[in-house]
């Protein structure tokens, strides 16, 4: 028997803005990535080539990851 995993999907990525060149898309790019670091409102943007040429920025606001607490095991003599 095979068993599925199921992985939990993040929050869907949206069109911020859509550029000529990279360096356009870069620059706000990282001027979104800067504000949300001082931000309470954490999002992560990422640029993505459409098959036109033109750059396209998209971003998605990220959840805060659950703290994992590792088990201890006891050793065993």
């Amino acid at each position: 028997m095979a068993e599925e995993t199921e992985r939990k999907q993040g929050k869907p990525w949206t069109n911020k803005a859509v550029f000529r060149t990279y360096e356009e898309a870069f620059a706000l790019a990282l001027e979104i990535n800067e504000m949300s670091a001082l931000s309470e409102k954490k999002v992560r943007a990422k640029i993505k080539r459409r098959s036109t040429g033109a750059f396209v920025v998209k971003v998605r606001a990220v959840e805060p990851e659950p703290v994992k607490h590792k088990k201890s095991k006891a050793k065993k003599k």
